[in-house]
Parts: structure tokens; sequence; C-alpha cells
């Protein structure tokens, strides 16, 4: 009976160690995640024209923020939850036959889970405030305003309330409005920008144009594809959506997103 207990012992130290691996893994994957979103930032900001300059600063400065948020966050909720844990998974190393290891055990799994709960909650707060407070077609209005405010680009847009969709769904079109977005800038060298969220028949459709230089989609190397396109569908394929681009050197570029809010 002592040795089936030991057993389950075993095989219970191993689910939480193995429990603690991956909650470390998803911080280092948030922490990534800010650093991957600062550089690329960054980048943009070596290619845009002057006059963007300052509005590119400002939002590497809001990037920077909120990485030492998350960081602070991190380092102060989930990582004193974990360092909580350690101590419970060492006493169970140490002395696993104690009259106490039961409890030991009960305690490292509770607070295993409000480390779970926390890089969670943690994770939710990545979501822009505007898509909260004005939803995705006021977060795109400002985020359009922004680039018409620069004077580098005309700005058209058609934009309605599309509260039907989830919050994550809008999340993730909104980032795809703003790596199209960022493409037409960095990119297209256009005059024009349009963006449209309109609803068409059972599908919300998100589309964004420009009249810049185009490019032919199979002359492209196979990295530069693999950065912007590949992440575009990827995207598409959350939404359970469908992504379509026309463009040909010359023409400019028009890129549609059809989601059904179901």
């Amino acid at each position: 009976m002592e040795g089936t207990e030991n057993i389950n012992l075993r095989f219970a130290f191993a689910a939480i160690i193995g429990i603690l691996i991956l909650t470390v893994l998803l911080i280092l994957f948030f922490i990534a995640y800010q650093k991957r979103l600062l550089r690329e930032q960054a980048e943009r900001e070596a290619e845009r024209a002057a006059h963007q300059q300052e509005l590119l600063r400002a939002t590497v400065e809001s990037q920077e923020r909120e990485q030492r948020r998350m960081a602070s966050e991190l380092h102060d909720s989930a990582g004193a939850l974990l360092s909580t844990t350690r101590l419970y998974l060492q006493q169970l190393r140490l002395q696993p036959q104690s009259p106490e290891a039961k409890d030991w055990l009960k305690m490292a799994e509770s607070l295993v889970g409000d480390t779970v709960q926390t890089i969670r909650s943690i994770a939710q707060n990545m979501q822009p405030s505007e898509l909260e407070s004005i939803g995705l077609a006021g977060a795109l209005r400002s985020l359009t305003d922004l680039v018409a405010g620069s004077g580098q680009l005309e700005v058209e847009t058609t934009l309605e309330d599309v509260p039907q969709l989830s919050g994550e769904a809008q999340l993730l079109l909104y980032r795809m409005a703003q790596e199209l977005v960022g493409n037409a800038i960095k990119h297209a060298r256009a005059k024009t920008l349009r963006v449209e969220l309109v609803e068409e028949g059972d599908f919300i459709r998100l589309l964004v144009a420009d009249d810049g230089v185009g490019f032919d989609p199979a002359s492209l190397p196979k990295d530069r594809r693999s950065m912007g396109l590949k992440t575009l569908e990827s995207r598409a394929g959350l939404l359970q959506g469908t992504l379509h681009r026309e463009t040909s050197p010359g023409m400019g570029t028009v890129t549609t997103v059809l989601v059904s809010p179901s």
C-alpha cells in the first residue's frame, strides 16, 4: 500500500513539474512576443519617411511601457507564485515520506492553478485598449486617422460596428489590418489607402486597398512571403475565414478578409 502511495506521489510530482515547465514557457513566450513587437516596430521606424518619425516614436515608447508593465506583472505576480511553488516541491523531493507530503502536494497544485490564472489575466491585457472601449470600427478609425494625420497618404474609410464578432475575432482582424496598413506605408509607395469594415450578407468583410506599386506574388522571395502573408493566412485560419489578395506590378494591392460572425 505504501509502495502504491509512493508511485502516486511520484506521478503527481512529475505532473506538477510538467505544469511548472509549461508555465515558465508561457512566461518566456509573452516576454519574447513583446520583444519581437518592439524589434519589428524599430525596423519600421528606420524605413518610414521623416514626417512619420514622431508617430513611430510614440508607438515604440508605448510598446516599451507595455513591455515593462508585463515584465513587472510577471515578476511580481507569476514569479512570486512560482517561487513559492518551488518551495513546496523541494519539500516533497527532500521529504517524500513526510506526513505533510500530501498537504504540500495540494498546496503546490493550488499555487500552479493560481499562476496559470495570473498568466491568463496578463495575456488578456495584451488586447489594445481601444478594442474594449470603442470596438473594432473605432480602433480602425483611430489607426487610419493616425495615418491620415501624417499627410503621407489620403485615407478613405467605410467602418461599421460589428459587435457580433467575439473579442478574439476583433483582435485578430485588428492585427491583420495593422499588418496590411503597415505594408502599404512601407512598401507600396501609395498615394491613397482605403480601409473598409462592413457586413456583407452572412459575413464581415475587412478590406485594405492601396494604389501603390503592387507586385508580382510569384516573384517574391520565400522569406519575404513567409513573414507577411503567412502571418495573415494564419490569422485568417484562426478566424475560420478566407483571405484573398489581388495585386500586380503598377496596379496596387487589394486584400480582402471574409469572416463569419457565427
